[in-house]
């Protein structure tokens, strides 16, 4: 009977821990690697864009940035992620493995989508930043993207 206990204990300790990873927020460590007074910065433009390694077919790459006049030529899309924000300074990057975004008629996820924290009142700066590689997804042009203004 004791036995029997320590196994239902310790299974519902391995369901709650996994029930924990797949909701709880992971907040990544990223670095802010170039800042620039941009004045091709429209009010549509996207408040935050994710290039990421083409093996995850995200919906923007190195090729929207030309509009923009970002050079690219040094970035690492084999170990890293970058996320370019358009006059806004990101605070916080949050996800969680619950919010994805999938492709139509497809159980892969195409990415995770973050809650991005940015400070600030919009300006003609575009920010990058650089985070390990990770399949973050903007809902951007499709729908609007969960940001908190601060």
């Amino acid at each position: 009977m004791n036995g029997k206990r320590i196994k239902i204990v310790f299974i519902l300790m391995i369901l709650i821990s996994l029930i924990l990873l797949i909701f709880i927020d992971h907040t990544p460590d990223f670095d802010l690697i170039y800042t620039e007074n941009n004045t091709l910065i429209k009010e549509n433009s996207p408040y935050w864009i994710c290039i990421k390694d083409d093996k995850y077919n995200g919906f923007f790459s190195e090729e929207y940035l030309k509009h923009y006049n970002v050079d690219f030529d040094e970035w690492d899309l084999d170990n890293h992620t970058y996320i370019v924000s358009f006059g806004y300074k990101i605070r916080k990057i949050e996800y969680s493995y619950y919010k994805y975004r999938h492709n139509h008629g497809s159980i892969r996820p195409l990415g995770y989508l973050p809650r991005v924290t940015v400070e600030g009142e919009k300006d003609n700066t575009i920010y990058i930043y650089e985070l390990d590689k990770i399949n973050l997804e903007s809902l951007f042009p499709d729908g609007s993207d969960e940001i908190i203004f601060e």
